[in-house]
């Protein structure tokens, strides 16, 4: 009898201290939970209404990282491939922003996102049964099965001049407006798109350069004919998504462009509040 209560405190001791392993959940194994309600906290407490990360913040509460992250890689293979399109476009934009951060997480401090060796490559991330990289989810699942150029504006790259972190999840139910938002916010967004009109002047995300294919296959145009073909197409693009035709001379001819440069700094509002990246 002695035996069977020490047996029995013993497996006791053992559930709990996987409960608390696992951040105080109140089941051993992980389960997808469609509306991202930890994802969702942690973006809430994290991220503000510019889209900079905490990420020291983020760093001393990295249990609350693992523990979105585990609840979005445990979405089931053959669930996932019963969903709809958006509702599998909705979970990879959302499984690309988590890694990253958990990535960012993992070696933070650092100045850039590209201080982190080939964090964009690595095909180390088991999700959903598949074994990727972020480019993977960016390039062959995003782009090539969904052919949504609007993505490109919901996918942060942990960068000061990349689009935002959204303080929301992309959910299927509002994933079209959420797109859209995302799109309009970006182009009219000064630090990163200055589009002028009265100038006749565009000067562009470097993100559309990364795009080009991908945006032409849908926003292919025969004009401006002064312009290459692919920068008639993310000109259309961008006169398409922008506000009350206020990139519609993007379509005539005679328009001045140019790339911003590149900041791969790190979206970090430690750096934004101190004035660092002014």
């Amino acid at each position: 009898m002695h035996r069977q209560i020490i047996g029995r405190f013993l497996v006791l001791l053992a559930t709990l201290t996987l409960l608390v392993r696992c951040g105080g959940e109140t089941t051993l194994e992980p389960r997808f939970n469609a509306t991202y309600p930890i994802y969702s906290d942690l973006l809430q407490r994290y991220v503000d209404d510019d889209g900079w990360v905490d990420y020291a913040g983020l760093k001393v509460d990295s249990a609350l990282v693992r523990r979105a992250s585990m609840n979005l890689r445990a979405m089931p293979p053959d669930t996932l491939a019963q969903y709809t399109p958006i509702q599998r476009m909705a979970y990879w934009i959302n499984a690309y922003n988590l890694l990253l951060l958990e990535a960012v997480v993992q070696f933070y401090p650092v100045d850039s996102i590209g201080d982190i060796l080939n964090v964009l490559d690595r095909p180390h991330y088991n999700v959903a049964g598949q074994n990727v990289s972020l480019n993977d989810i960016d390039r062959n699942i995003l782009q090539e099965q969904f052919a949504d150029p609007r993505t490109c504006f919901a996918l942060c790259r942990a960068s000061v001049n990349s689009p935002i972190l959204a303080r929301a999840p992309y959910l299927a139910g509002s994933l079209r407006a959420q797109l859209g938002t995302a799109a309009s916010r970006f182009l009219t967004d000064t630090t990163r798109n200055v589009i002028d009109p009265e100038k006749r002047e565009a000067i562009i995300s470097p993100v559309f350069r990364f795009y080009e294919k991908e945006i032409k296959k849908v926003f292919w145009s025969q004009i401006p004919k002064d312009q290459s073909e692919e920068t008639r197409a993310v000109f259309n693009f961008i006169a398409d998504v922008l506000p009350d035709a206020q990139g519609r001379f993007l379509r005539e001819e005679g328009v001045s462009w140019s790339y911003m440069p590149v900041d791969s700094r790190l979206n970090d509002q430690a750096k934004a509040g101190s004035g660092d990246l002014q």
